[in-house]
């Protein structure tokens, strides 16, 4: 340690001058001009910090006298920021109360409407789904009534059609066996008669029954007024139901718990190292 070292905290830099604080709001020009002040002052104890070696009781006194003093530098510099700090965060707290009493009331108000302006919502999203849902059962049964009447009929026209054919087949037979002119004409009836059930069982089998989509109401999810509007959004949230299954990543360490515990003697605490550490402490 050279001998300005040994000097102790009082040669690395000039004592704070006394200054009145007036505990008004401070411009951004004094902000600076103190900030450079105080600068001047406590940046020689950073070169004072890092050039001291202690090898000896000499060198720990002279070292105590530095740190000694840089914490009464801290202490003046706190002082300094509260009697500044003090009259702003007055009148903030004063604007403060003023306003959270002033919005308490509508805060409580808002409250109790949101929820019911919710309840509607979800109401009128209910009525619509199932009034939706409603309309498409009935457009569905109306397709399925369609779709049976179309097989009854083609299910008779086939009968009607096998019924003629046969009809036909039989007179054509008993023409061969027998030819007259009235069995002829018969015949030509028959023939007839079964080309005509031919084509309008054609005609069944091309019909086919058609599903009309039900018309579908969407929920609106804003209610608007000319004065304003409220919207119903749909977030995704996580509310804990069983803490015990929740996933460890999931987890946050208590670290205030666990110094308090192992404040107050407990020594043992899984997953945690507990040990006993060095730090000083100054008086100035």
């Amino acid at each position: 340690m050279n001998d300005f070292q040994r000097a102790g905290a009082t040669a690395v830099a000039p004592e704070p001058q006394e200054e009145t604080v007036t505990g008004q709001i401070v411009t951004p020009e004094e902000v600076a001009a103190i900030k450079a002040e105080r600068q001047e002052q406590i940046n020689p104890f950073v070169d004072s910090a890092k050039s001291i070696t202690i090898e000896d009781a000499e060198d720990a006194a002279g070292a105590t006298e530095v740190i000694a003093e840089i914490a009464r530098r801290l202490k003046g510099l706190e002082k300094e920021r509260k009697e500044l700090v003090e009259p702003i965060n007055e009148a903030k707290n004063r604007v403060q109360n003023l306003y959270n009493g002033l919005k308490a009331p509508l805060e409580e108000a808002r409250a109790i409407l949101e929820p019911k302006l919710i309840a509607y919502q979800e109401a009128e999203e209910k009525r619509i789904r199932e009034e939706n849902e409603a309309r498409e059962r009935e457009a569905r049964e109306k397709f399925l009534a369609e779709q049976k009447r179309i097989e009854d009929e083609r299910a008779e026209a086939n009968r009607v059609a096998a019924e003629a054919a046969e009809a036909a087949r039989a007179a054509s037979e008993a023409l061969a066996e027998q030819p007259d002119p009235e069995g002829e004409a018969k015949a030509r009836a028959a023939a007839e008669e079964a080309r005509a059930a031919q084509e309008a069982l054609d005609a069944q089998r091309e019909e086919r029954a058609s599903f009309e989509t039900a018309a579908v109401e969407v929920a609106k999810p804003t209610v608007k007024t000319t004065g304003g509007s409220f919207t119903v959004k749909k977030v995704w949230t996580g509310e804990v139901a069983d803490e015990s299954k929740v996933p460890r990543e999931y987890m946050a360490v208590d670290q205030k718990k666990i110094n308090a515990a192992v404040k107050a003697g407990v020594r043992d605490i899984p997953g945690v190292r507990i040990f006993e550490k060095s730090e000083g402490a100054v008086r100035a």
